[in-house]
């Protein structure tokens, strides 16, 4: 593919977060920057505050980052949401021209780099990552809703393309109005996240008992997570079995909150690589019941760890997940119907059919392949920019 890329060289990635930060988007957004410099293509990453400039990740010379000035974002403090930064793009982009620009969040920061690229005519590829016009309800500022829509809607629209993880997705935005939209599935590394890393020695090191079932939840653990849930079916299981463990992964504002809520479950912070592989696959079964993903990572990390899900039919999981093949859908919003499914796991299913089913499900969706059709559209809006320009959305 990259043989076919005489012009495209120099591209530029906008975005709020980027490891160290743990989150969908970030990672996600390093696996798309490491696949492109590994193609030899000239990336920076335009991303508040300047602690990312250090984690290089073992890619190459073709790697820079640009900080710009950053402040918490309300809600998310560990966060940086990007000021407003116009001029100084604007003159960066005038002095030394990208060929093609992503922008991954829709903040202050990306939409700075919208107008700016706009002016300059260059190139624009947009992402749908997150439904901020959801969380709204989990944080009373529900009103704002179709307000932060419309402006998701503005910001999209005037870009030459539009990017998002799923097909449900895709047909929610187009029948909202958002146009020249592209479904790129997200990835998973089936190597991290195998089923081989299951066994008693690594159980015990962790912190999994090996004496009862123990449910895995894998978040952010905040309020529009929908975490009450999770700790709603631990105590149900826990009326009915007796023993059985819960364990969070995850840290963020919600989190005192649901230890005390939830005094048996363990907490264990932020996990990644092969800490994070572990928990995945000596659990048996993780609960994750967000309603506001537009993907999902940990589900698809779950399933290439050959761990069964039980989780709400949207995002990911619509997508990928079969009921009782390999792994428990409900329908959204059905509280008690997922409570009564998280009852009927362990004693009606062969969990080990499910565990290789979900195993072989993963496999089909590695990031090589994402990353391929990524650049297949990046391919695309540049060499289509070379004649048509979007004007600006009225």
């Amino acid at each position: 593919m990259s043989k076919l890329r005489p012009n495209l060289k120099n591209i530029y990635f906008v975005t709020e977060t980027y490891p160290p930060d743990i989150n969908g988007v970030s990672l996600t957004l390093e696996k798309i920057v490491t696949g492109f410099t590994q193609k030899n293509y000239y990336v920076t990453v335009v991303v508040p505050d300047t602690k990312h400039s250090t984690v290089i990740n073992g890619v190459g010379q073709n790697l820079n980052f640009l900080p710009v000035k950053g402040v918490p974002i309300p809600f998310y403090s560990e966060l940086k949401m990007g000021l407003p930064c116009y001029g100084y793009l604007l003159k960066i982009w005038s002095d030394s021209r990208p060929d093609l620009v992503h922008i991954a969040t829709e903040g202050p920061l990306g939409l700075s780099a919208l107008f700016a690229a706009k002016k300059l005519s260059i190139p624009l590829i947009s992402d749908f990552r997150t439904n901020f016009h959801e969380y709204g309800k989990y944080y009373g500022i529900g009103f704002f809703g179709k307000l932060i829509f419309s402006y998701l809607r503005y910001f999209h629209n005037n870009t030459n393309k539009t990017l998002v993880p799923t097909q449900s997705l895709f047909e929610f935005l187009n029948a909202k109005k958002i146009n020249n939209i592209s479904v790129i599935p997200r990835g998973v590394d089936v190597k991290k996240f195998h089923p081989h890393l299951r066994c008693k020695k690594t159980r015990s090191e962790i912190g999994i008992s090996d004496s009862c079932p123990t449910i895995l939840s894998v978040s952010r653990l905040a309020r529009e997570k929908n975490l009450d849930l999770v700790v709603d079916c631990f105590y149900e299981l826990k009326k009915k079995y007796g023993q059985i463990q819960l364990i969070f992964v995850g840290s963020g504002p919600y989190i005192n909150k649901l230890k005390k809520s939830c005094p048996d479950a363990l907490f264990v912070g932020y996990k990644t690589g092969v800490e994070l592989s572990k928990y995945y696959a000596n659990a048996d079964l993780m609960v994750f019941p967000s309603l506001t993903e537009t993907f999902g990572n940990v589900t698809l990390e779950a399933l290439a760890s050959g761990l069964p899900v039980l989780c709400y039919d949207t995002a990911a999981a619509k997508e990928l997940v079969i009921d009782g093949e390999n792994g428990f859908t409900v329908s959204p919003f059905q509280k008690e119907a997922f409570l009564r499914k998280a009852m009927q796991i362990f004693d009606q299913v062969n969990l080990g059919n499910v565990r290789i089913n979900a195993r072989k499900t993963a496999e089909k969706n590695c990031w090589d392949s994402v990353i391929n059709k990524t650049e297949k559209e990046f391919l695309n809006v540049f060499e289509n920019s070379k004649t048509i320009h979007k004007n600006f959305a009225t």
